[in-house]
């Protein structure tokens, strides 16, 4: 390629960034405009790397060469700048400017630098399943604030995801080529993302509305399953194969995974036909967040055929959402004193679901449904998070009194020793107390109320 050095096009290039109110490192810009160390060219689009300051890049820049370029970064800084001044930018690439970049007739977008896109993250960092789901959630967000506004993004993939350290962030980067307004005939993203549904009306040579929201929601399913599995061509692969009905290819695959019951679950969700997939992301994000992510599959309970066991399932769902809000009550209700810990009446709510979840859980005809399995389990981490940092606090500070005996805080001491038998095991120092005393290893809230204990004597 050859190096091109026109002074005259440099400077206007250098004067028109300045005006627009920026100011870059323009030698690499004007290199890289001109097909010099081009660091990503695709067709008709440019992408390099742009600096704020002297060798360090902050941004890139996108031009896209001609009228549908133009088309598309006009779409891109118009729907960036309603959404942010609906919901704000958090999940959707941030964007300099507030118009196109103009070069001639070519147009370009410039975008915060991100770290890389949600495909070479998965692959390069290999993250646990909490931690995609945190990113997956988050592109969903972004997702769903191009959907409240009417828009269909029809390119969701990996690649059009990109992490943000610095804002803790997975944002959506596709708003430009193939957002548009409502529904349409028309797409942009690879078959390989296709629904059954959208293969089946464009193999017809089907005409009308056929790429919608719903399209969207499978497209985004496929995303989060190809990251899941680390499988690049997701069920494409099987499907060519074996042909066949892709739904039921897409949940065999997804159950054949080693993913944990609620990453099959939100998948199966995702990829389903169009009356059983997700309606909105909402009702994703909602059950990926519901009680700091404790799982609670509501709609299972819509599969179960017998009455009694419905009923029983009703009853354990409803339980541990008692004891997930006694948890997060919990939390957020400390007791106002040196050391901070869980107040008595919450730690009796707390335990006391505890143990009436567990008797509902280990009841035959629970144990037998997966989903019942895996919200007891998934609870019972959040409940022994809980319980260990309440050990800790509680322990640490009764050492520390242990050393000062004769300056002691009499009431404190009680206070200490109360919320310590209301936990019961495995508190080493309760179990200590209890054999030097006879005592018992756990008090109800109701005995230490009525000082009916062995440290109370």
């Amino acid at each position: 390629m050859a190096r091109i050095t026109d002074k005259a096009k440099e400077k206007k290039l250098s004067e028109l960034i300045i005006e627009q109110g920026l100011f870059f490192n323009l030698q690499d810009i004007i290199a890289e405009y001109y097909n010099t160390n081009i660091f990503q060219k695709k067709g008709n689009v440019s992408i390099f790397p742009v600096g704020y300051q002297s060798n360090k890049v902050n941004a890139l820049l996108k031009i896209i060469k001609g009228k549908s370029g133009d088309e598309e970064c006009q779409t891109t800084y118009t729907l960036f700048r309603i959404i942010e001044s609906e919901y704000g930018p958090e999940f959707i690439v941030r964007l300099h400017g507030d118009k196109p970049w103009k070069f001639g007739s070519d147009s370009g977008i410039l975008m915060k630098l991100g770290d890389m896109n949600l495909w070479n993250w998965t692959l390069q960092t290999n993250p646990s399943e909490k931690e995609l789901l945190k990113r997956i959630e988050q592109g969903a967000k972004g997702v769903k604030k191009a959907h409240d506004l009417g828009y269909r993004i029809r390119d969701i993939k990996p690649s059009n995801f990109v992490l943000f350290s610095d804002l803790d962030e997975n944002c959506l980067i596709s708003l430009g080529s193939g957002a548009v307004k409502d529904d349409t005939d028309s797409e942009k993203n690879s078959p390989l993302f296709w629904s059954p549904e959208f293969w089946k009306k464009k193999s017809e040579g089907g005409e009308g509305n056929i790429y919608t929201k719903e399209e969207d929601i499978w497209q985004f399913g496929m995303t989060y399953f190809m990251c899941a599995t680390r499988r690049e061509k997701g069920i494409s692969a099987v499907w060519d194969k074996k042909g066949g009905d892709q739904v039921e290819i897409a949940h065999e695959e997804i159950e054949k995974s080693e993913l944990s019951n609620e990453a099959k679950y939100y998948l199966k969700n995702f990829l389903s036909r169009m009356d059983e997939r997700y309606p909105d992301l909402e009702m994703f994000i909602n059950e990926a967040e519901q009680k700091k992510r404790i799982f609670i599959p509501d709609r299972t309970k819509e599969k179960i055929e017998d009455p009694e066991t419905k009923l029983e399932y009703e009853r354990f769902l409803k339980t541990n959402e008692e004891l997930i809000e006694a948890m997060t009550k919990g939390r957020d209700n400390r007791t106002d004193n040196d050391y901070g810990a869980i107040n008595h009446e919450s730690i009796a709510d707390i335990v006391e679901g505890r143990i009436a979840l567990m008797d509902i859980a280990n009841k035959d005809n629970i144990t037998i449904i997966p989903d019942a399995s895996e919200t007891a389990h998934q609870t019972t981490l959040e409940y022994n998070e809980v319980l260990n940092n309440e050990r800790e606090i509680l322990l640490e500070v009764m050492q520390e009194i242990e050393k000062d005996t004769q300056n002691g805080d009499m009431e404190m001491i009680i206070s200490i020793q109360e919320k310590i038998f209301l936990w019961g095991p495995p508190f080493t120092y309760a179990d200590r107390s209890k054999r030097k005393s006879g005592g018992k290893a756990r008090y109800t809230l109701a005995e230490t109320i009525a000082k009916k204990t062995h440290y109370h004597k």
